[in-house]
């Protein structure tokens, strides 16, 4: 069986070119998950501050 030169170098690249793309989603994974995170962080101390300085009448 006769390969190319461009046929043998395409072969060798795809497991390379697999795991780089493999590699790739699972680092955009984990930056979305980072980054909801850091959404959820920011929108509890917002939940936290909403309340702070408000003028509060206790009357007896």
């Amino acid at each position: 069986m006769e390969i190319s030169g461009a046929k043998a170098t395409e072969a060798a690249m795809q497991p390379i070119a697999t795991s780089d793309l493999a590699r790739a989603r699972l680092q955009a994974m984990l930056l979305q998950k980072s980054l909801r995170a850091q959404q959820q962080q920011g929108e509890e101390l917002s939940r936290l501050a909403e309340g702070k300085g408000q003028v509060i009448d206790l009357r007896v």
